[in-house]
C-alpha cells in the first residue's frame, strides 16, 4: 500500500508540474488527458532511476551553479542534521534528568 501511495504522490506532482504555466510543454495549454500518459512515463522513469540509486542532480550554489548528485546532497544534509540533533538532545536530556531528580526529592 505505501508503494501505491508513493507512486500516486509522484504521479500527481509530475502531472501538476506538466499542467503548470511554467511547464516544459511548449505551445498551447494542454488538457489533463493529453498530459496523463507523458506524466505516467516520467513517473515510471523516476522510480526506475530511484531503484538504481540515481535520484538525479541538483544545482548547488547561487553565484556559481554546480550540479551535484542528490545523493551527495542528502548525505551532507544528513550529517548536519545528526549534529544538530545531538546538540539539541544533550541539553534537553540534562534538563530532563535534573528536573526529574528535583521532582523525586520534592514533597
Amino acid at each position: 500500500m505505501p508503494a501505491v501511495v508513493s507512486f500516486a504522490i509522484v504521479y500527481f506532482c509530475v502531472l501538476g508540474m506538466r499542467l503548470s504555466l511554467n511547464s516544459t510543454t511548449v505551445g498551447r495549454p494542454r488538457s489533463v488527458w493529453e498530459m496523463a500518459e507523458p506524466a505516467l512515463q516520467e513517473t515510471t522513469g523516476f522510480f526506475a532511476d530511484a531503484f538504481r540509486g540515481d535520484l538525479g542532480h541538483i544545482s548547488r550554489g547561487i553565484t556559481r551553479r554546480v550540479w551535484v548528485p542528490v545523493t551527495e546532497l542528502l548525505a551532507d544534509t544528513f550529517v548536519k542534521s545528526v549534529s544538530l540533533l545531538a546538540v539539541s538532545v544533550t541539553p534537553a536530556t540534562a534538563f530532563g534528568v535534573a528536573a526529574g531528580g528535583l521532582g523525586v526529592w520534592s514533597p
